[in-house]
């Protein structure tokens, strides 16, 4: 449990760092902003991740590893999502998510693909927290290509 504490934390203060430090641009970050815009598939170099809880001794650690540009309003990500049960790995699998927004780069939906509910309104308000602050990183860098 005290990893998943540190996980947790860690990741927390990674995103706020990076919230505090937008002005700066290292190459990796370049890397990143063009992968995001290109069209065709792309591997990000420095994988993105976020760590949802899903109750007692659960975890799941979602990283992008995949970002494309869907179309105008929204980004397709794909995730390796790993799920731990009392600090042990117990499963690995991969989800698709699309990030629909609006002219306003603000995140309006977030779904699982081939299917149309709202991971927003269905989620614990935790974890989509973690998915909107995802997706306000995702939409800032595309925005600043």
């Amino acid at each position: 449990m005290k990893y998943y504490l540190i996980l947790i934390l860690s990741s927390f203060a990674i995103v706020n760092c990076k919230k505090n430090n937008n002005t700066k641009k290292n190459t990796s970050e370049v890397q990143q902003i063009q992968n995001i815009s290109n069209p065709q598939k792309t591997k990000i170099e420095n994988n993105r991740s976020f760590v949802i809880s899903c109750g007692s001794g659960c975890a799941m650690t979602y990283t992008a590893e995949n970002i494309i540009q869907n179309d105008a309003t929204s980004i397709k990500v794909k995730f390796k999502v790993e799920m731990y049960t009392d600090e042990q790995l117990s499963d690995t699998y991969y989800e698709t998510y699309f990030f629909s927004y609006n002219k306003n780069k603000e995140i309006e939906k977030i779904s699982i693909e081939g299917k149309n509910e709202n991971v927003l309104s269905n989620l614990m308000p935790d974890a989509q927290d973690s998915f909107r602050e995802f997706a306000a990183e995702i939409i800032l860098i595309n925005e600043n290509h």
